[in-house]
């Protein structure tokens, strides 16, 4: 319930052009890659909802270790009691499973897609959310990301609200 109503939030609280800029968030994917880079965290952990006109998916808890991605489970299953993380198995094929496959998401659908506004973290270089509409004129088409991130040892950082 929680993701839905975030990913509610995100829609209708949208920004109104392709590129607006959040205050304290960087501007744009290539300025986010830099501070990720300079930020050097290859380990961490991430949370990635998504939200779309399609199959519910539940949010994907990722573990990046050394800059790989070492697990991916999911929370809540049918049948698994109330936060009890289990194999995320097909659900990770669908939901970017690290910063960088987050970056890659951004830059191919900014290539192909009508509108894409997303929110960096300005520290970190993060995307935290990523709102992708591939045709203006079309119904259904869009895709929300959510994504809160926590560097192991670090504080966390959740994603945005509004």
């Amino acid at each position: 319930m929680g993701m839905a109503v975030a990913v509610a939030l995100l829609v209708a609280c949208g920004a109104s052009s392709r590129r607006d800029v959040v205050p304290g968030t960087v501007a744009d994917l290539a300025t986010a890659r830099t501070a990720w880079a300079a930020a050097d965290l290859r380990d961490y952990d991430l949370v990635v909802g998504i939200g779309c006109f399609c199959p519910p998916t539940p949010p994907l808890h990722v573990t990046v270790r050394g800059g790989v991605t070492v697990g991916t489970a999911v929370e809540t299953p049918t049948g698994s009691p109330a936060g009890s993380p289990v194999d995320a198995g097909p659900v990770s094929s669908h939901v970017p499973a690290s910063v960088e496959a987050l970056f890659e998401v951004i830059a191919a659908r900014e290539a192909d897609s009508d509108s894409v506004k997303v929110t960096y973290d300005g520290r970190t270089g993060v995307p935290l959310r990523i709102y992708v509409d591939r045709m203006a004129q079309a119904t259904d088409d869009e895709v929300a990301y959510v994504v809160s991130f926590r560097p192991v040892g670090g504080t966390a950082v959740p994603a945005p609200t509004g």
